[in-house]
């Protein structure tokens, strides 16, 4: 199988395309009520570099003009973003009788706070905004019934999930990883490796099927009947680069659908309505579960 030598964008303008759609993500969850387009304009910017990855052809100049272009719209709109709501909040403190002086010092901490937070719970946030775009993707594709973060206790184990795509081709049992670099492992090996600056840098990463093999195993243990219809996949963001080793099961967004249309269809309607029922009457403890979970890990830390 082919690994990422079908494009060879900009890794600079990828990466400034991704704080652009993690900024927009972050400012349109805390602010949802400004009157300001931002979900609309992260569409249209992820489908624009999309096109750009998939109908380009990427050893000719004109990717490289196209993204650096759209690199400046972005830097553009996210200066308009952080002016225009320091704009609204300064009025509305204003308004509300505040010193302009006194309102300005609280826009600016408050810009300066985001700013610290951000950096602070960067992994965490990256890996949230992952989890959301994969799950649309997946929703979009498969049409079919799409949860995150799903918590599930067995008789030995409390696991979390971060997608599960109950689908006409099977339950998508997903494994969700936002690491940027090359990643180099194979199906058998425990430690896979994140390499960085051409192999300068390398970082070890446990291997992910293994700990997704740890929740479906799980939920063979809750849901026997539906053992044969698990499918163990596990997802990495765009930014990453899969090694020549890396099993066909360990994919990119991108990659998602021709491996999706690559599966057989093997879930009747009915079974996908059985199991999403059976999966949604386990959500009534979840915030219980969630807790075990919690409490393992602080444990196993």
């Amino acid at each position: 199988m082919t690994r990422f030598n079908d494009y060879n964008e900009s890794s600079t303008a990828k990466k400034n395309i991704s704080i652009i759609l993690l900024v927009l993500s972050v400012v349109y969850t805390l602010f949802p009520n400004i009157p300001f387009p931002f979900d609309d304009i992260a569409l249209i910017i992820a489908a624009i570099s999309n096109a750009g990855y998939h109908l380009l052809n990427p050893q000719q100049i004109i990717i490289k003009r196209v993204m650096n272009v759209l690199r400046k719209i972005l830097f553009a709109i996210y200066i308009v973003i952080v002016v225009f709501g320091g704009l609204i909040l300064l009025i509305t403190l204003h308004l509300a009788g505040v010193d302009f002086k006194n309102a300005l010092w609280i826009y600016v901490f408050i810009l300066a706070t985001l700013l610290f937070m951000g950096r602070f719970f960067q992994n965490k946030l990256v890996g949230w905004i992952g989890e959301v775009y994969s799950a649309s993707v997946i929703r979009m594709i498969t049409r079919g019934v799409v949860l995150k973060d799903v918590y599930i206790e067995g008789s030995s184990n409390v696991v979390q999930i971060d997608i599960i795509a109950i689908t006409e081709k099977g339950v998508l049992v997903i494994e969700k990883k936002t690491m940027i670099g090359l990643i180099l492992g194979d199906e058998y090996q425990k430690q896979w490796t994140i390499s960085l600056k051409r192999g300068k840098l390398k970082y070890p990463m446990k291997n992910p099927l293994h700990q997704n093999y740890g929740h479906i195993k799980v939920l063979e243990e809750k849901f026997p009947e539906y053992k044969d219809y698990f499918i163990n996949l596990v997802v990495f963001g765009n930014n990453a680069k899969l090694g020549k080793k890396i099993p066909d099961n360990v994919i990119t967004d991108r990659q998602f659908l021709k491996y999706y249309r690559s599966l057989a269809n093997r879930m009747s309607p009915s079974l996908q309505e059985d199991f999403t029922s059976l999966l949604m009457e386990l959500s009534k403890n979840r915030e219980e579960v969630k807790r075990k979970h919690k409490n393992k890990i602080r444990q196993y830390k």
